[in-house]
């Protein structure tokens, strides 16, 4: 394990990276195989658990795996409350200049699963949602605004924020070959970037409904860093 020891300003380009086939296969709270990242702090009730696999087509995997996550099912009389938070935090505020970003697969959008990220280390102030289910029909929801995207049952999401300024940051997510941006902007009032978690809750049963993600990175925004390989994208939409 590498263990990252210096600011968020430093001058390497990658400064933070975690990735599923680091972890030999066992994916459990307060294990760390990255860097320049926090242990992981896992929150869940009843049904609902971690695990390394495959993600859906593979399309996120990295040396064939990427983390997973399920809680289910959802429809038992009286209903359960299935939940897991994967949380982890940076060690301080990211730094202006500075991008975080993370790739999702999913396939069912019943329940709901996704990846949240926030202003504070004790996951409470959030400044940035990106949710898959809920609101009846059920899509792909950026900071509670519904994309209008068209399912499908390999959809990625490759999501990076970007520290534009002390008071603002910059979003893109990109969902199949159409990427939604929104610049220098805050949430819910708030607009650092420490806390993130990925979470899954109250789906029904069966794989089909778990949360993959992989490929977490943190990196100056001027020396990108390619979240997973991917095609050139077609098509751009701003929330600004």
């Amino acid at each position: 394990m590498r263990v990252f020891l210096g600011s968020l300003a430093g001058s390497n380009s990658l400064i933070g990276e975690d990735i599923a086939s680091n972890y030999g296969g066992s994916f459990i709270g307060a294990s760390n195989f990255g860097y320049g990242l926090s242990a992981w702090d896992f929150a869940s009730n009843n049904n609902a658990g971690a695990f390394i696999g495959s993600s859906f087509g593979g399309l996120i995997n990295t040396n064939g795996t990427s983390f997973g996550a399920f809680a289910n099912p959802a429809f038992v009389n009286p209903a359960p409350n299935n939940t897991i938070d994967l949380r982890r935090n940076l060690p301080t505020s990211l730094s202006v200049g500075y991008a975080l970003s993370a790739a999702i697969s999913v396939n069912f959008r019943n329940g709901n699963k996704g990846f949240s990220v926030y202003n504070d280390a004790s996951w409470s102030q959030e400044v940035f949602n990106f949710n898959v289910g809920g609101g009846g029909l059920g899509n792909y929801i950026i900071n509670g605004v519904s994309t209008g995207q068209d399912y499908s049952p390999t959809m990625v999401a490759r999501i990076v924020l970007r520290k534009t300024n002390l008071n603002s940051y910059s979003y893109s997510v990109t969902l199949g070959t159409t990427t939604y941006t929104a610049n220098d902007i805050t949430y819910n009032g708030y607009s650092n970037i420490r806390g993130f978690k990925f979470y899954v809750s109250n789906t029904e049963a069966g794989s089909n409904n778990d949360l993959y993600f992989n490929s977490i990175k943190v990196y100056k925004i001027d020396e990108p860093i390619s979240i997973i390989p991917t095609s050139t994208f077609t098509t751009f939409v701003s929330y600004e």
